[in-house]
Parts: C-alpha cells; sequence; structure tokens
C-alpha cells in the first residue's frame, strides 16, 4: 500500500489528506505504528497544505497507539493535537477516554470527559460505556451506578455492550439475582441480548449454582463467538477453561483457527497452530484444511508444502478431496490463479488432480472471463490421461456461450459428441437459451 502511494506522483496523482488517511489506517492496521507516525509529521510539515493532518488522520493514529498499549504516546499526540488547533470531535474523546480506562488510568479519563464538556462535544453512549468498562474493571460499582443516572438525566439509555458489562461484572462476583433482574429488564426495554451475554450468563450462572461447565459446554460457547468472528471473546473463553482446570480441545483450535483464517489474519492462525502443536493437542484433517487453504489464500505457498509434509508425518493423508475442496473456496472467493497453483502444488506433494479438481478450475476462469485458460485445461486433461465427463464440458460450454463465442460453443458440443459422451438435460438447455438457431 505504501509503495503505491509513493509512486502515485509517476502516475500524475498528488497524495490528498484522503489518501495519506487510508494509508495510515492500513498502517495501523498492520500494528505499524511507527510508520503511521512519521507519515502524520510528514503531513503536518506538508508545505503546500494538500495533505495537512484534519482530526479525522489524528484521531487514526491515536486510535493505532492505544492499540499497541503505547497509552503516553497516543495521549501525547492528542495534546499534540489541541495545540494545532484541531477540534476533536466525539470519536476522538472516546478513543482516548477508552484507552485510558482500559490501562486502568480511569482518573484521566474522567478529566478528558470534563475537558469534552467544557469544549461542548455532547457525549454519546459509547463515551459512558466505555467509563463504565473502566470503573467496573477497578471494582467502582458506586461510580457505575452514578455515571448511569447521569446518562439517563442526559437522555442516554445503556445498549446491549453496555448491558453486557453490567451483567459480566455482577455475575463474576457473584450477585446472580441482581444480573438476572437487569437480564430482565432488557427485554422489557426491548434490547435483545447478543451472544457475548448469553454465553458468559450460561457458564457464570452455572459456577453461581455450583456447576462446573465441562468441555462440552465450553465447545458450545467457544463456537458462538468464533463464528460470529468474535475473536477476542473466544480467546476469553480461552483464558476462563483454564482456569476450570481445563485445555482447549482440538475442536476448540479447529474452531479458532478456521475463523483466524477466514479473517485472513493467518499469521496468528499459524501462531494458534503451533501453540496446539506445543501443547501436545494432535490436530486433524479439518485443522490442517483451514490452515492449508488460509496460506494458499495469500499465496503462502511453500508454507502450505511444508504443513502439507507435516500432515504425512502426524499420519493424517491429504487426498483429492481435500485439495479439491480449498480449489472450491478459493474459486469462490475469485482466487482462480491461486486455485490453479493449488493443481500444481498437488503434484509436488504426490497427489494427482482427478475429473472435478479440473473441472473446478475450469468453471473459476470462465466466471473470471478467462474462457481460453478454461479450454486449456481441458487439453491439459486430455494429456494426462483424464476423461472429461459432461460436468466438465457442460462448464465450458456454458462459458463460451456466456461469452457470446458460439462457434467455439458449437465446435465443443461436436467434440462431446465424437467422444461419447451423452449430453444431458444442462446442454440442451444452454444451447436453446444461448445459441442462435431460431
Amino acid at each position: 500500500m505504501d509503495i503505491l502511494f509513493r509512486r502515485m506522483p509517476e502516475f500524475g496523482c498528488t497524495p490528498d489528506v484522503v489518501s495519506c488517511s487510508t494509508l495510515l489506517k492500513g498502517l495501523c492496521n498492520e500494528k505499524r505504528d511507527e510508520e503511521a507516525l512519521e507519515l502524520l509529521h510528514t503531513m503536518a510539515d506538508d508545505g503546500d497544505g494538500s495533505c495537512t493532518p484534519d482530526v479525522v488522520t489524528y484521531s487514526t493514529v491515536i486510535n493505532g497507539l492505544f492499540g499497541e498499549g503505547r497509552v503516553e504516546k497516543a495521549y501525547n499526540l492528542f495534546l499534540k493535537m489541541l495545540d494545532g488547533g484541531i477540534s476533536p470531535n466525539v470519536v476522538t474523546y472516546n478513543t482516548i477516554i477508552d484507552g485510558l480506562c482500559k490501562t486502568q488510568a480511569v482518573d484521566r479519563a474522567e478529566g478528558v470527559l470534563q475537558q469534552m464538556i467544557d469544549k461542548g462535544v455532547k457525549p454519546n453512549i459509547w463515551t459512558y460505556t466505555c467509563l463504565i468498562h473502566g470503573y467496573l474493571s477497578a471494582g467502582q460499582w458506586k461510580k457505575v451506578v452514578r455515571r448511569l443516572e447521569e446518562m439517563y438525566t442526559c437522555g442516554l439509555h445503556p445498549d446491549v455492550v453496555t448491558y453486557g458489562l453490567l451483567l459480566d461484572y455482577l455475575c463474576k462476583n457473584g450477585k446472580c439475582s441482581e444480573a438476572r433482574k437487569i437480564f430482565d429488564s432488557m427485554f422489557r426495554k426491548g434490547i435483545k441480548p447478543n451472544v457475548t451475554i448469553y454465553a458468559f450468563l450460561f457458564t457464570d450462572l452455572m459456577v453461581a449454582n455450583g456447576i462446573s461447565p465441562d468441555h462440552y459446554i465450553f465447545n458450545i460457547v467457544f463456537c458462538a463467538y468464533a463464528r460470529k468472528a468474535m475473536i477476542d471473546e473466544a480467546m476469553h473463553i480461552f483464558r476462563k477453561m483454564r482456569q476450570h482446570g481445563l485445555s482447549p480441545d482440538v475442536v476448540n483450535y479447529g474452531t479458532l483457527i478456521d475463523a483466524l483464517y477466514k479473517l485472513r489474519r493467518v499469521d496468528d492462525a499459524v501462531l494458534k497452530f503451533n501453540e496446539m502443536i506445543n501443547e501436545g493437542v494432535t490436530p486433524n484433517i479439518v485443522v490442517f484444511s483451514s490452515l492449508v487453504y488460509g496460506l494458499c489464500t495469500v499465496d503462502k505457498w511453500e508454507k502450505a508444502e511444508e504443513l502439507t509434509f507435516e500432515m504425512w508425518d502426524q499420519g493424517v493423508r491429504p487426498n483429492v478431496v481435500f485439495f479439491t475442496t480449498i480449489m472450491c473456496n478459493l474459486r469462490k472467493e475469485g482466487q482462480v490463479m491461486e486455485a490453479q497453483s493449488v493443481i500444481d502444488f498437488m503434484e509436488r506433494v504426490g497427489v494427482r488432480p482427478d475429473v472435478i479438481s479440473y473441472t473446478t478450475l475450469i468453471g473459476g476462469h470462465y466466471l473470471a472471463g478467462r474462457t481460453d485458460e478454461a479450454a486449456k485445461l481441458l487439453d491439459v486433461m486430455l494429456s494426462v490421461g483424464l476423461k472429461p465427463d459432461i460436468l466438465c464440458y457442460d462448464t465450458l460450454h456454458h462459458g463460451y456461450c456466456k461469452a457470446g463465442r458460439i462457434d467455439n460453443a458449437y465446435c465443443l458440443f461436436r467434440e462431446i459428441l465424437r467422444k461419447g459422451v451423452t449430453p444431458g438435460a444442462v446442454t440442451y438447455s444452454t444451447i436453446l437459451q444461448d445459441w442462435e438457431i431460431f
């Protein structure tokens, strides 16, 4: 991303505050906060004013710094923003308050809230929720009650996140009857509990009633989080399991690895895989499949190949179905060239692609408008001794028709007949719909 930014002038494009902000966001997401700070300072020193930092720019970097735990650096940047005459908005203030509360600096967060009010910026529900989270973390229940009353006075009402924090605190402190009252009040106010609330009520109420959750119970909660891509909450369940003397099993790890690669956090997925091995948990075909697929999506073929050989060492034998499933998933995401590379990869690890493998790839090429590449694959199949079936022919035939190449479609149809393959209903339906025969 930053290479493209630096080369913009070569293409006659002048970076502006929008392109700079986009790059800053990307750098912060990749935890490259020093580079983000350097770019921010470059923008501030810009002579022509085309990239002058604004409130969004500063808020982005401040949030990135807090995310990396660099609290003082983030707060000092906030002060520098004020010195530069840039007025923070509610998002900026919320970012500061949230970051301070998460580091137990609640007193400083209260000072920022007062400054916010003095500057005429109206706190919103998230402002109060961040503060309440800070109070709860410090065990300051009386301050929580006072802020809730202040919220109501300002016409603000707790949302599902605020209620979740309150319920979590009450359950963990054995105040289950109070938690139940708050839970019931949510329904009366028309607020629908989310998976987080059901999860900790489910486990914490069990503990409060003397019932120890087992692996099965934790798996239900853990999988619910992971399937919702709520990784932080899923990790919390990992820690909670250990507190109850239970270790994450292959199902837990497999679900988490699957969720991580779907978020394209493949490096984190690999770390979890290594942690799994170090803890003596043996991966199964599902875990290997998720991780190999994730590595394929980001072009880490050497690592994918290494992992495949590791599968053999673990006694897990990847077959053609394993790889074809990966190809199908890649095709669905539009990553046709990556799916093409899987064919070469299969041959390197000693797995021979079958007709379904090639048909999957042919379909991917035609969907991407690469009909000639799809046709070449048909020739490759024949050269390696595979006999295309009617599904394979129909896929290419349909591709020709959608591309308006009716002559090629006609020639392919004649080849189907010549090869002794019986056309099916799909074949004739395509002919009737797309051939200009009437």
